[in-house]
């Protein structure tokens, strides 16, 4: 550390008494000879000193990050110094534009700033700096656009209890936004990572959302981990009865059952979500219009006779432009009786072997008809078996009007 130093002491020169010309001429002469004398010493003896405050101030400037921009350097060594040796002599030789006096003041006052700048950067002299950054840009600061080109990284060093890693309140502003993250192209928004009971992101709002995810032509939200989705239940069971709710917002009541609002309103309309087993259970989905799959007065043209099982294909058939689609497990529709030759009845099932109960009942020269629901098999086609008594017949006709799926 740079240390202030005391100038070294200089000869008092006697004050000069009127003589002659020549004499004073000659006591100037040999005051100058000894001014040189005791200058050249001087520089002798500081100039190793200086050398080394030189590397001081040096090691000092390097040490402060980023450099000073502003620093007050009013020495007083440079002062005293400059003072202890200023001569103010009138001849030629010691002006002050002189070789000898410029020099002397320009190695003086090198001196004293460097023993400034030490003393200055020691002793809390205030420094206007900017802020420090890392020198590859890579680090984000708060209220600022930034470049980074590396990760930033927020470690829990285990000193708290129940840490939270990042924390942003926007209490004082109306529609504010916490926190806002725009991905690339094919990009995540906000990717969360959680260990044995952790939460990877907690929203809390009084009456706004607590947690929205906007995915400009993708998905909003995705649960890419174990896929599990944990939704509270209401304390009431049932669609609610109070509150004011908008189309698309789903609750799930006391018991567990899910509700789905269609109709915004107080408290709006709701739709419970029924349960399903795939592949046996579906929604009802009505075709615009009912079609005929089935006329056996067209085609094939004569009755089905007693005792015959005939397998009717329902999805894929095309009739006015209308069809039930492929992949539907069951159908709903009309079957019809017409101009039986004895009484019996018809059994509709989607399996191998015929149940023991019946989908229509009919007389001998009945024309009737009959509503049913009908499972479809793997084929997409159902099955109808004519119980009548032998070498007895009937027409047979069949509607669609709606399919489940």
């Amino acid at each position: 550390m740079a240390t202030k130093r005391t100038p070294h002491p200089i000869s008092t020169y006697p004050t000069a008494t009127p003589q002659s010309a020549s004499t004073d001429n000659h006591e100037n002469q040999d005051q100058i000879e000894t001014l040189r004398a005791e200058m050249t010493s001087l520089r002798a003896s500081h100039q190793s000193e200086l050398e080394a405050l030189r590397a001081e101030v040096a090691t000092l400037r390097a040490a402060i990050t980023p450099p000073m921009t502003a620093v007050s350097v009013d020495s007083v060594d440079s002062v005293e110094l400059d003072t202890a040796l200023d001569v103010h002599d009138t001849s030629e030789s010691l002006s002050p534009t002189s070789t000898t006096a410029t020099s002397r003041r320009s190695l003086l006052k090198w001196g004293g700033l460097g023993a400034a700048a030490a003393l200055a950067a020691t002793s809390g002299a205030v420094l206007t700096s900017q802020t420090a950054h890392a020198s590859d840009g890579g680090s984000l600061l708060l209220g600022n656009n930034n470049n980074a080109e590396h990760l930033t990284t927020l470690t829990y060093n285990g000193s708290e209890t129940a840490p939270i890693g990042f924390s942003i309140e926007t209490s004082g502003s109306s529609f504010s936004t916490g926190m806002t993250i725009f991905a690339g192209i094919n990009g995540v928004g906000l990717l969360a990572s959680t260990l044995d009971d952790g939460t990877g992101i907690s929203g809390q709002s009084d009456t706004g959302v607590g947690v929205e995810g906007i995915g400009q032509f993708g998905i909003d939200f995705h649960a890419n981990g174990s896929g599990r989705i944990l939704q509270n239940t209401a304390s009431a069971t049932g669609a609610p009865t109070t509150g004011t709710y908008t189309i698309g917002e789903q609750i799930r009541d006391h018991k567990g059952d899910l509700y789905i609002c269609i109709a915004s309103g107080t408290p709006g309309t709701w739709r419970k979500v029924a349960a399903g087993k795939p592949g046996v259970s579906g929604a009802i989905n009505f075709l615009t219009n009912p079609i005929r799959l089935l006329d056996t007065r067209v085609s094939p043209g004569t009755p089905w006779n007693a005792g015959s099982t005939n397998a009717l294909q329902i999805t894929g058939v095309v009739v006015g432009g209308i069809s039930v689609p492929s992949g539907a497990i069951g159908v709903v529709g009309n079957v019809t009786v017409v101009s039986p030759s004895g009484g019996g009845d018809l059994r509709l099932y989607p399996g191998a072997s015929a149940p023991a109960t019946s989908s229509i009942n009919f007389a001998t020269g009945w024309t009737i008809a009959n509503g049913v629901t009908v499972g479809l098999n793997s084929s997409g086609k159902l099955n109808i078996k004519v119980d009548m008594p032998a070498s007895t017949h009937t027409h047979v006709l069949f509607d669609a009007s709606a399919y489940i799926l």
